[in-house]
């Protein structure tokens, strides 16, 4: 969760984004989930272009995006991670942010 978290896009803001919660896996119990952490925004520019601005972003932090899973506003891309492989979800949906319902927009940082 450590790299997750250090990584720039869990951090970075970008105009039209108003980020309006967070949620994370905990790691407890006997077999816990992989780490996953979520950033929870509402936007005030369409899907289209919060997708476009982000993946810009991640791009420049070395994100590459695979273009097999793209959608037409859904968007997976990877990164090595201390060594592991994470990944970057962006995404329209309110997935991990069910708690914020003014959400209409996420990205999910997580190793898959």
């Amino acid at each position: 969760m450590q790299a997750l978290k250090a990584d720039p896009m869990a951090s970075a803001s970008w105009e039209g984004l108003e980020q309006v919660g967070t949620s994370q896996t905990v790691n407890e119990g006997w077999k816990p989930r992989p780490p996953r952490f979520t950033r929870c925004f509402k936007l005030s520019i369409t899907p289209e272009e919060a997708l476009k601005t982000v993946l810009a972003t991640a791009e420049e932090h070395g994100w590459v995006e695979d273009e097999s899973l793209r959608e037409y506003i859904y968007s997976r891309s990877r990164k090595k991670l201390q060594g592991f492989s994470g990944g970057l979800a962006m995404s329209p949906d309110n997935t991990g942010c069910e708690q914020y319902p003014e959400a209409d927009f996420r990205i999910t940082l997580d190793y898959p």
